[in-house]
């Protein structure tokens, strides 16, 4: 399995060649991949080279064919699941993170896209790898988990609108991401460390823009990582709140399996960790069909043609680069 990232703030890449899946031994690196709300698959790390290609090399791969395969009826249909859940919500209170697909068609390979993204989006961690028969790639701006020299750091990234937006955030998308911090610094609480919450400052990921909070633990034991990373994913921002509730209405009206879309993926050594949540993602197949994946948060104060449009703006994300 390859696996390739570049981490934000970052102009180099680093490419993994792993192993066969294996349970973790102590002093080995590794490549942790999970799907959505499932246990992480641990791949050994076989070797590691930094590179920086040439815009030469993907200079005969800057023409992309887009056929949108989206349709009134796929809009019709998400706002109208997003209407009875609002209406759960709004007796029962809680979040619920539904997402959608938009499919399309490209000519460039997976490569020329990972360049795309790297350099339209230097403040996010790009990231690619085989699944077998489709290529993962994306752009995210969320991180799962960091440590390093002992301390433990994560943030609560959720609410969403366009970015640059002059006016106030809005009592539902601060809402949406209070919910979010509040389940992080319990669940690290309940995990006996003592979380330090910082100010919430505003995150531009794209053309839009997110409510995020750091925050910050002592953090003894790599060993452990991988149970707070259990712990925590999927957290409300992918999943919603309460996680039971929102997992039922998730399986009850996405039409479609979410595989890696959500869940997380980074790497695990001796020394650190960084874990990052798979967003802003697409799954290429060898023949240039691409599904996009994109989710929003509902609250009893969402409207879903907003929801709809905060879906099309993430998708974009991916989407404006393959034109």
């Amino acid at each position: 399995m390859t696996f390739i990232i570049r981490l934000p703030g970052h102009i180099e890449a680093t490419r993994y060649e792993c192993g066969a899946p294996e349970t973790f031994h102590p002093g080995r690196k590794y490549v942790v991949i999970a799907e959505f709300n499932k246990a992480p698959v641990l791949y050994p790390v076989l070797c590691a080279t930094e590179f920086i290609p040439t815009e030469e090399q993907h200079a005969t791969e800057a023409v992309a064919s887009i056929s949108s395969c989206n349709n009134d009826a796929d809009k019709a249909r998400y706002c109208g699941g997003l209407q009875r859940l609002i209406k759960i919500l709004s007796k029962n209170g809680g979040k619920v993170v539904i997402s959608r697909i938009k499919e399309t068609h490209t000519t460039l390979d997976s490569s020329a896209i990972f360049w795309r993204l790297a350099k339209a989006y230097p403040e996010a961690t790009v990231y690619s790898w085989d699944s077998g028969k489709d290529v993962w790639l994306g752009a995210t701006p969320e991180v799962l988990l960091q440590v390093k020299n002992g301390q433990l750091t994560t943030m609560s990234l959720a609410g969403t609108r366009l970015a640059h937006t002059s006016s106030p955030w809005d009592e539902k998308n601060i809402e949406e991401q209070a919910i979010v911090t509040r389940f992080i610094s319990d669940t690290l609480f309940a995990l006996g460390m003592m979380p330090e919450i910082a100010g919430t400052e505003v995150l531009q990921a794209g053309p839009v823009e997110h409510l995020c909070t750091m925050i910050t633990t002592k953090m003894h034991s790599l060993h452990s990582l991988l149970e707070v990373a259990e712990q925590l994913s999927p957290t409300p921002a992918v999943s919603g709140f309460p996680r039971d509730m929102a997992l039922h209405e998730i399986s009850s009206i996405e039409q479609h399996p979410r595989e890696y879309y959500a869940g997380y993926f980074g790497i695990f050594t001796p020394d650190e960790a960084q874990l990052f949540v798979t967003l802003r993602c697409m799954k290429l197949s060898a023949s240039g069909h691409a599904r996009i994946f994109a989710g929003g948060g509902i609250t009893p104060l969402s409207i879903p043609e907003e929801e709809w449009m905060e879906t099309e703006n993430k998708a974009s994300t991916l989407l404006n680069l393959l034109n």
